[in-house]
């Protein structure tokens, strides 16, 4: 099974959070704006978000955390609301990319490890930092596609031995972004 955005799971509740101009069939869809397609218009830097615990079977959140203030808080918000088993799938930029160099409305990036804090066994010496955890951690560096034909030589490489990517010069070659899925 490919890991990348276009994936989807079994059929249940799902959210799409930072819907914008590409909501998601099938998906409840909210964003910040009364775009076209929206479902609920909500500030996601305010808190609570308006949804019971244990809500969602899954919850997408592609290229919205690094535009929040508490990305933490975010994440923490999204654990109460999907159900035990639950998904949350998303896309972040990777510090190496151009996203966070370029685009201003950016306040965060994302390295290989990142989430790894999130989810038990990855971290245990940080397991005091949060009042909750993932279960089950996937991810994956995403290049873009293109005319850039190193990228397709270099994705899997990057994703076979990330810490090699992220420390030595093979970062020259920027890539887009982490996808990952956290299972609550």
């Amino acid at each position: 099974m490919k890991l990348g955005p276009e994936t989807t799971s079994k059929p249940g509740k799902k959210l799409n959070l930072g819907a914008g101009w590409r909501p998601i069939p099938g998906y409840l869809n909210l964003d910040v704006a009364a775009l076209n397609g929206i479902d609920i218009v909500h500030d996601l830097n305010k808190f609570p978000y308006p949804f019971k615990d244990n809500t969602f079977d899954e919850v997408c959140a592609f290229d919205v955390l690094e535009h929040l203030d508490d990305h933490i808080a975010v994440v923490k918000e999204i654990h109460r609301i999907l159900k035990p088993g639950g998904k949350l799938r998303l896309m972040v930029p990777h510090w190496n990319s151009n996203g966070p160099t370029f685009d201003p409305t950016h306040k965060h990036s994302y390295g290989y490890t990142t989430f790894e804090y999130f989810c038990k066994g990855y971290r245990p010496e940080f397991h005091y930092y949060f009042d909750f955890q993932f279960s089950k951690l996937r991810r994956r560096i995403r290049f873009s596609g293109g005319l850039q034909f190193w990228n397709v030589l270099i994705e899997p490489l990057a994703n076979a031995f990330p810490m090699i990517y992220e420390t030595t010069p093979f970062r020259m070659f920027p890539c887009e972004g982490i996808y990952a899925e956290l299972t609550k």
